[in-house]
């Protein structure tokens, strides 16, 4: 009996560890978007980029940079301080004919940084054309413009958003699944069906807890791997 008290009390306090832990890993889960005023401009005309940066916690320094497609560095930055938002706004304008990307980076002290999506601008003297004039289709000369429905702008994105789901999920079943082990243990009056049982369920659910919380730093460590990040 002592023996399955002590790991009762064991695996409660693990998975009260694990949920701590995994709470600060994911305590201020950065999110944002890129937006252009304009996406087709003449030469010296000025136009607008904003970067919006979110976290689903307050934290100490929230920072925004903006970023030109082809540059290491960020041509401007920004922050906000014990903040869930930051918005923040530059305006520029382009003398070359050309095409210029732009995308944002969200920070906070001690987290990933996250990139938010590009937005393109264009850069030209001519005019953009009139819809149904050329190139689109559309049974009535006009353009057909097809839109993602999802919030996600590429797969890998998707996925990160999905494993996140999954541990937020996780998180708050794990200790009621626990709780539900330790009662079948406590309720066997010695069955040693209704104890395995119990065990059975504290054991997979610290299992299946630990997986998902190493998906999360397989992700990571892939990224840091390979120089891409798959979370967009």
């Amino acid at each position: 009996m002592k023996k399955i008290i002590f790991l009762l009390l064991f695996s409660g306090i693990l998975v009260l560890a694990i949920s701590f832990l995994g709470g600060n890993i994911c305590l201020a889960a950065l999110s944002g978007t890129t937006e252009a005023s304009d996406t087709t401009v003449a030469p010296g005309e000025q136009y607008k980029i904003t970067v919006r940066g979110e976290s689903d916690a307050v934290v100490e320094k929230l920072s925004v940079d903006i970023y030109l497609e082809g540059k290491s560095s960020p041509i401007n930055s920004g922050s906000c301080s014990g903040s869930l938002t930051c918005a923040y706004t530059r305006t520029y304008s382009q003398s070359t004919e050309g095409d210029y990307t732009y995308y944002g980076m969200v920070s906070a002290t001690g987290e990933t940084s996250f990139r938010t999506n590009s937005v393109t601008v264009e850069v030209t003297s001519q005019p953009p054309s009139a819809p149904g004039t050329n190139g689109g289709v559309s049974g009535e000369g006009g353009f057909i413009n097809f839109q993602n429905p999802l919030q996600y702008e590429t797969f890998g994105e998707l996925i990160d958003a999905i494993i996140k789901f999954i541990f937020y999920i996780a998180v708050v079943i794990a200790p009621l699944m626990v709780i539900i082990g330790a009662f079948y243990i406590l309720t066997a009056g010695g069955d040693p069906k209704k104890i395995g049982t119990g065990k059975n369920i504290i054991i997979y659910t610290l299992i299946g807890l630990a997986i998902i919380l190493l998906a999360r730093g397989l992700i990571a460590m892939i990224e840091s791997v390979i120089g891409v990040k798959i979370g967009g």
